[in-house]
């Protein structure tokens, strides 16, 4: 499932793994990485508003801002 960037999974490929990922893009806003985290689905909340989700989408918009990408622009 995807919403605003940010893409999840639960039990999708693999059988007790849940996923969540977001876009890192360059400075033309062309992806050039995802940023995963992944783990065991009964202890890792795969949510995109969740703890981890937040963290991911955080962390990918800031990966961005380093490489030069400027959403506004």
């Amino acid at each position: 499932m995807q919403a605003d960037d940010c893409a999840w999974v639960r039990d999708t490929n693999l059988t007790g793994i849940s996923a969540v990922a977001a876009p890192v893009r360059d400075y033309t806003g062309r992806v050039c990485a995802v940023l995963t985290a992944l783990g065991a689905t009964g202890g890792f909340d795969p949510a995109i508003d969740g703890p981890i989700g937040s963290a991911v989408r955080r962390e990918a918009r800031a990966v961005s801002a380093a490489l030069g990408f400027n959403p506004g622009a």
